[in-house]
């Protein structure tokens, strides 16, 4: 079942741009990069940590006659106007057109997804699916996480190095190990390398292919998501010790045996104040009853599914949980499809004062660094504890009186009607 469900995560068709990337189109989402030399953007990008500028053609052209003016032709080259900047084949309207869509949705999906799926795909393989296809697939080598930047002075865009990590193409390792038997190389660990190096070692594994080629200068601006590969890797049983993944018991419910029916640890019927006691719970936020059977079914170790619609009180009740199972001592990791749900939660938390305790993971305005100065201030910071006995025992002073008005209130049919 597991092997079932990681499967279904693998992306690999030609409809994975990872695998197939139509290059040269009019696509909104994509920019070509036409002229300049795969290993000198990487060493001005990784190893300079320099911001480059995009030429319209009109630039290009500029560059050239400038060169030819001096009567230096050997100044013409791929090198020299990289120099200036990346070359493309737009007009500078189209140029600022297109960068400013891209820069739009790339922000678009960090805000929503809280990840960044922009690259600079350096070198491409051009290979074919078997031996009769006359359809060539393009599919990108080295990916550089990357994001545009603004620059106020000339009112365009530049590109510059995220600090993510640099990844090769997961997803066509995968395509070409599993219908080829071909095994891609992975990136050197050592600090020296460059494209180029990857390129040869590239050409070596799919050799046996006559009609594959690599183009180790052919570049492209856009957008790659290999995060459920991720996923599948993660889930490969092999790289959890003492085969903790397939034993563990959640897994294996959900997966395999499914989870034995439970009485409800508090049932509806059951009077809440009469169970509960203020001091024992870790309310941060505002909850009902029904909000409070939740998070005391959780802290109690079951297993449960919590569904309603927007505005339900969903992500208050998740707010209680994290903060009271840091309190019982545990640690929580709390995923979301889309970002603003963790925002909201985290929002919450904020606001009780809780910030501390919150390491963000995923966030457009997080990287290594925050992440490690974040994790630094938590661990540093003093233990905080808070006298809450007499606050408890007044609370529940007034709980009782309420309750004991609310049991002699009676009112007529009269009234009511």
């Amino acid at each position: 079942m597991l092997g079932q469900a990681r499967f279904k995560l693998i992306e690999t068709g030609n409809r994975n741009r990872l695998i197939h990337t139509p290059r040269g189109g009019k696509r909104s989402r994509a920019l070509s990069i036409a002229g300049n030399i795969s290993d000198q953007v990487f060493a001005d990008l990784v190893r300079e940590d320099k911001r480059l500028s995009f030429l319209a053609t009109q630039e290009v052209a500029d560059i050239q006659r400038e060169a030819a003016r001096l009567k230096a032709p050997r100044l013409v080259t791929p090198k020299t106007c990289y120099r200036t900047g990346l070359q493309t084949s737009l007009s500078p309207g189209l140029l600022h057109k297109r960068l400013h869509a891209i820069h739009r949705d790339a922000k678009t999906a960090e805000e929503e997804r809280g990840i960044n799926i922009l690259y600079l795909a350096l070198g491409f393989l051009r290979w074919y699916e078997d031996d009769r296809s006359d359809v060539p697939r393009e599919a990108p080598l080295i990916l550089l996480p990357v994001s545009l930047v603004r620059d106020a002075k000339r009112s365009a865009f530049d590109v510059k190095l995220r600090e993510d990590d640099i990844a090769t193409n997961q997803a066509l390792q995968e395509r070409l190990r599993g219908d080829f038997g071909i095994a891609l190389p992975n990136i050197p660990e050592t600090d020296d390398w460059l494209p180029s190096d990857y390129f040869d070692a590239t050409i070596t594994a799919v050799a046996a292919n006559r009609r594959w080629s690599i183009d180790v200068n052919a570049i492209e601006l856009g957008f790659y998501s290999f995060s459920k590969l991720l996923m599948v890797r993660d889930l490969e049983p092999s790289n959890w010790p003492d085969n903790i993944l397939t034993s563990h018991p959640l897994l294996r419910g959900l997966l395999c045996e499914g989870f034995a029916a439970e009485p409800p640890l508090l049932p509806e019927t059951a009077k809440l104040d009469d169970i509960l006691a203020p001091i024992d719970l870790v309310h941060v936020v505002d909850a009902d009853s029904s909000q409070t059977r939740v998070i005391e079914t959780v802290r109690a170790g079951r297993n449960l599914v919590v569904q309603g619609p927007p505005g339900t009180g969903k992500s208050q009740t998740i707010t209680i949980i994290i903060a009271a199972a840091v309190h019982d001592g545990h640690s929580v990791l709390f995923v979301a499809e889309k970002m603003a749900a963790l925002n909201v939660v985290h929002e919450r938390l904020r606001a009780a004062g809780l910030d501390d305790m919150c390491l963000e993971l995923h966030s457009q305005s997080v990287g290594k660094r925050l992440v490690a100065e974040r994790l630094d201030r938590t661990l540093q910071g003093a233990a905080c504890f808070v006298q809450m006995d007499d606050t408890a025992m007044q609370q529940a002073a007034v709980r009782d009186r309420l309750n004991v008005v609310a049991k002699r209130c009676t009112f007529p049919s009269t009234i009511l009607a």
